[in-house]
């Protein structure tokens, strides 16, 4: 019998790793899918545009949910009774939000005269629209409802895979992988609600019941905003110091480089529960120390690497004219170790109680990118941008750390 526990439990791990893999594996593959078509279609300049138009979304689309996401997650994995009303508030507090984040932007950045850049956002802009869905996806990620969710992504993301292939294939251009980038967020948006229209109501007295629930997301929002900063605004800054063929350079680096963050992201996965475990002991494993080391060794190959085949991979996959990312690429990929170690040390931080510990180190790494970027991008152009990332993403690592070990000796 016990042995016969054993292997459920291990299906059922296994069940939900493949589950979570496939989940962030395609999206992560079509992402890449739509940047590589959009630099195929369209020129330097024009790609530019786009990326600059997915790292604002890449901003707003989680101020969309108000940090109620990680809100409605850690409380239903914590307990499920009362959870449907809580996720119907939640969710019916979100839409007008995004709505008005969405519609506003759009006024903006047509009041600025700039109609290129506003019909990319409101083709990609989409994402912002359909951020609400994140309330009802963070439901079935805490109770692990792997197929409550995975196969509406995954139709959606074939379905708009081919959409890209066959538009791309008819000439169509940057504008058209636009839309379909954010069209497929809305359809797995619009699905996943369908399949959960019965419990997600309107609740009654919703306006009285938004106050509490903001409040408590407060702190989870500012969280977002600072964490979402370091990660998007050296693209930002790219676009706003330099221009668009730079940015269209360094995004298509970077996009090569955010890849590893999807391996290290099914080895944090594996670890981290692991960890955990270690660090309410005091002592860390020599299989966990192995794993840390081989992920800093797999980061340091495959950028010292990039150093002589970068260009070859950015010219097969993007094209000649993004051939000098070579440098920015082989910077970028350092960031993903960091990426992964900060991803664990967090959920540690968490997990012993230390909620604000993550917002602080947020901020700290926010600030350290903005102020990074400006003066390494003065002095070394995007490959000190690049540069000032990794810088950011390693003083991230540092803090969260040295939390864990000053706590781990009280």
């Amino acid at each position: 019998m016990p042995q016969n526990d054993l292997l459920a439990g291990y299906r059922t791990a296994v069940g939900r790793l493949a589950g979570f893999s496939g989940d962030a594996g395609g999206q992560a593959a079509f992402g890449f899918l739509i940047i590589a078509l959009a630099a195929r279609a369209s020129e330097l300049e024009a790609f530019g545009t786009f990326a600059f138009t997915l790292a604002l979304v890449g901003l707003q689309a989680p101020l969309g949910v108000f940090g109620l996401r990680a809100l409605i997650y850690s409380r239903v994995a914590a307990r499920r009774t009362g959870r449907h009303r809580l996720i119907s508030i939640a969710f019916w507090s979100c839409l007008p939000l995004s709505c008005l984040l969405y519609l506003g932007s759009v006024f903006i950045i047509l009041s600025l005269g700039q109609q290129d850049l506003a019909l990319l956002y409101s083709f990609c802009g989409l994402k912002v629209l359909a951020a609400p869905a994140q309330i009802i996806l963070a439901d079935h990620e805490a109770r692990y409802a792997i197929r409550d969710y995975v196969p509406l992504r995954i139709a959606s993301i074939s379905f708009a895979s081919l959409a890209a292939v066959w538009l791309f294939m008819a000439g169509e251009g940057v504008e058209a992988m636009a839309l379909v980038w954010g069209g497929e967020s809305v359809l797995f948006a619009l699905a996943l609600w369908a399949a959960t229209l019965k419990r997600v109501r309107m609740p009654r007295a919703l306006w009285m019941r938004q106050r509490a629930l903001f409040y408590k997301a407060a702190p989870l929002a500012i969280q977002t905003v600072f964490v979402v900063l370091y990660l998007r605004f050296d693209q930002i800054y790219v676009q706003l110091r330099f221009g668009q063929a730079e940015l269209a350079i360094y995004a298509a680096a970077a996009r090569i480089a955010e890849a590893g963050n999807l391996a290290f992201g099914i080895v944090v996965l594996m670890l981290t529960p692991y960890l955990i475990r270690e660090a309410v002991d005091g002592s860390l494993s020599r299989r966990s120390f192995v794993a840390l080391v081989a992920i800093a060794a797999a980061t340091l190959f495959a950028s010292f690497s990039a150093l002589f085949f970068g260009a070859a991979v950015l010219r097969t996959i993007f094209g000649a004219p993004y051939q000098p990312g070579q440098t920015i690429l082989a910077i970028y990929i350092l960031s993903t170790a960091f990426v992964a170690y900060s991803s664990m040390a967090s959920r540690i931080a968490t997990s012993l109680g230390a909620t604000g510990v993550s917002a602080l180190t947020a901020a700290a790494g926010a600030a350290a990118n903005i102020v990074l970027s400006i003066a390494l991008g003065e002095l070394m152009g995007p490959a000190g941008v690049a540069g000032a990332t990794v810088l950011s993403y390693a003083l991230v690592v540092a803090l969260l750390v040295s939390y864990l070990k000053v706590r781990s000796k009280r």
